[in-house]
């Protein structure tokens, strides 16, 4: 089954990666015609990644609630890589971090947590 697919609107997939890339996402919301906020969903390589997105995505669109930002914690699909969701000093830092430039409301994807060693 495909696990990317351009679609008229922008594109579905099922592995966080590949997409189009920040910028491109970015261009899309702004020319976009509709009224109603668009969800960012977005997930940078490290936490200043994420911080010079968030930055940049405030300043174009958070400002006048055309995005409502998803910092996505849950990426499992990056070789090597743990998911961010799962330390919590990593997660405090993104949060604080991103809390930091981007001064609107924002919603967090967080990753399942089915293993003992997450309840204690």
């Amino acid at each position: 089954s495909p696990r990317y697919q351009t679609a008229p609107l922008g594109s579905i997939n099922s592995m966080g990666l590949p997409n189009m890339g920040f910028n491109f996402y970015s261009k899309y919301v702004s020319d976009a015609t509709t009224t109603k906020p668009i969800f960012f969903s977005m997930s940078g390589m490290s936490l200043e990644d994420n911080i010079k997105m968030a930055a940049a995505l405030y300043e174009s669109h958070g400002k006048s609630g055309a995005v409502i930002l998803e910092l996505n914690l849950s990426c499992p699909n990056v070789p090597g890589k743990a998911q961010i969701g799962y330390d919590m000093a990593d997660m405090d830092a993104y949060l604080k971090g991103v809390s930091t430039v981007y001064k609107a409301p924002f919603g967090v994807k967080m990753p399942p947590y089915f293993d003992i060693a997450h309840f204690d």
